[in-house]
């Protein structure tokens, strides 16, 4: 296999080929094998590198996603995936600060980026941040008014801070996206009940 890609012209082409061969006979270890043995010759790509903070991120082996995804940023300085993947893997990872640092070098690089946007404002919701919340989601929503659960989750955290005829707003927009619609009938409905029991 180290042959092939050192003479191969696409040797990413050709790692998944040889894994979609793997697949089919449901050699999982093999496979592995193959694969580890494989990025010798290709580590220095940041496609492996991000390949592997897939892999491992999928195997729940936390830090050596980090070290791949920070490879990965090494020499791929400009693309946005691996950081907001390493940053999604730090905030899973219970390291909140950390991933909270990632997003923010990231909206640096590439202001107004909705999915570091959105993701940063679902960090602070999750922490009770209401107000960072908003702005992080607002911005989000004015940079891209279509992205997926975004009215749901800007409602979510509207509704959390008391602001009702917001949150009512944001659910009506998000009933019109069909990854939001029943979450946000449910949530316009029990607003409803609410308002009933005043």
């Amino acid at each position: 296999m180290k042959t092939l890609l050192r003479a191969s012209r696409d040797p990413i082409r050709l790692v998944r080929i040889e894994a979609a061969f793997g697949l089919r006979a449901v050699d999982v270890q093999s496979l592995f094998r193959e694969w580890l043995s494989a990025q010798d010759v290709l580590a220095e790509l940041p496609e492996t590198n991000y390949n592997r903070g897939l892999f491992f991120t999928a195997r729940g082996a936390v830090a050596e996603a980090e070290r791949a995804y920070r490879t990965a940023i090494r020499l791929w300085p400009h693309d946005l995936a691996p950081r907001q993947n390493l940053a999604l893997l730090l905030a899973g990872a219970g390291q909140p600060r950390d991933a909270e640092v990632e997003w923010k070098e990231l909206l640096e690089e590439q202001p107004g980026w909705p999915p570091a946007l959105f993701s940063l404002g679902l960090l602070h919701a999750e922490e009770g941040r209401w107000a960072d919340a908003i702005a992080e989601l607002e911005n989000c929503l004015r940079g891209n008014p279509g992205y997926p659960r975004g009215w749901y989750n800007l409602g979510v955290t509207y509704a959390a801070q008391g602001r009702i005829s917001e949150a009512r707003a944001a659910f009506q927009r998000a009933a019109a996206d069909p990854s939001s619609k029943v979450d946000a009938l449910r949530e316009l409905a029990s607003l409803n009940l609410l308002q009933e029991d005043q």
